[in-house]
């Protein structure tokens, strides 16, 4: 475990150094905390996203070290399915509460590398640039690392469930194919605003897609009016901290139906032996 924890310290510090130096560009040499905050999620600059190929190009970039811990901690509560699995089950017959304990030690890693990734953009664009701080940067910046957390924990433990039944490599294709269609199909905002369709239409397509609500340039608040002002859309904030927490909430107990339920002695999907 504390060789894992360095792991996800080590992706952190390198992934933070990384964005920062490739995405967080103030125009001027003055960059607000919630300016950086946004150029996170896709903005240039004051401008929020766009859905154009480039920007959203841009955008599955900056998405690069969630997308890498996925892969690190997509089999690691699959580990114990497969060849550990007698060893594990024989001195825990309580799955429920071995599948607790999974859970809390993947919260646990994606909170430290959240944490540690977001800690050292700031950091590093700290001493690039002049950063200004203030309140609402502050609660703007615990937005954008609560929904990633929600986020990732959700598709993490996603890709475990799927490598069940189908083994890690495809589970983890899978996810990652849906969340690049999904990225991808924001392209269709753009379309539409070029064929001048009502801003309602846009905002149903916007509300539907999960990746669009990670876009926090997209979002109104009356809390951060201020560090929003330049929002594209007007997708509300509270509801993308929810959907993601409900995501979540369904994976979470799913997968708990599903470790209860499932043969876990009696087949190892990886070797495809019995």
């Amino acid at each position: 475990m504390h060789h894992e924890k360095r792991v996800v310290i080590l992706i952190g510090i390198l992934s933070g150094i990384c964005i920062s130096l490739g995405f967080i560009r103030p125009f001027d040499g003055v960059i607000t905390l919630s300016e950086l905050v946004l150029q996170l999620s896709g903005s240039r600059g004051e401008l929020s996203m766009s859905c154009n190929l480039v920007e959203l190009i841009g955008f599955m970039l900056r998405m690069m070290p969630n997308y890498i811990m996925i892969l690190v901690f997509g089999n690691k509560l699959y580990g114990h399915f497969c060849t550990a699995s007698i060893y594990v089950f024989s001195r825990c017959p309580n799955r429920m509460k071995w599948y607790g304990k999974e859970m809390l030690q993947l919260i646990n890693f994606i909170c430290i590398f959240e944490l540690v990734f977001l800690s050292t953009t700031a950091i590093a664009s700290v001493l690039r640039y002049q950063v200004i701080f203030s309140v609402g940067g502050f609660i703007l910046l615990g937005c954008h690392a609560l929904i990633f957390m929600l986020w990732n924990f959700t598709l993490v433990l996603l890709v475990n469930l799927l490598a069940i039944n189908i083994g890690s490599s495809a589970a983890f294709t899978l996810v990652m194919v849906v969340q690049m269609t999904c990225t991808a199909a924001l392209s269709i905002i753009n379309i539409l605003t070029k064929m001048q369709i009502k801003q309602d239409i846009i905002d149903v397509f916007l509300w539907l897609n999960p990746v669009a609500h990670t876009v926090l340039g997209w979002h109104r608040s009356t809390l951060l009016e201020v560090e929003l002002a330049n929002s594209r859309y007007s997708l509300n904030l509270v509801t993308s901290i929810w959907i993601p927490a409900l995501f979540c909430i369904v994976t979470v107990l799913m997968g708990g139906q599903l470790i209860q339920k499932k043969d876990l002695l009696a087949e190892d999907m990886e070797m495809e032996t019995i």
